[in-house]
């Protein structure tokens, strides 16, 4: 049950940033090719590839902050 308590709440952040870089991107940047659409996912993968970097050097992580990040906040910013 707590699994579930923190894919949600990583989906619920992660979807509340990806709103917040869509609105910023389309005041600051022209809004006329979605460059928000690359941004994040440009964020996303960089991140994703960072995360798994880390778990090339087997550094302990808890299943549930895994979860958290993986499919919990990472996929949820990239999926809005």
């Amino acid at each position: 049950m707590p699994t579930i308590v923190w894919l949600s709440l990583g989906v619920a952040i992660s979807s509340a940033a990806r709103f917040g870089l869509i609105f910023w991107s389309g005041r600051v940047l022209a809004p006329v090719f979605p460059l928000h659409t690359f941004i994040a996912n440009v964020l996303f993968c960089f991140a994703m590839s960072s995360l798994f970097s880390l778990f090339a050097f087997n550094l302990f992580f808890f299943p549930v902050i895994l979860a958290f990040l993986t499919t919990g906040f990472f996929v949820g910013f990239s999926h809005f």
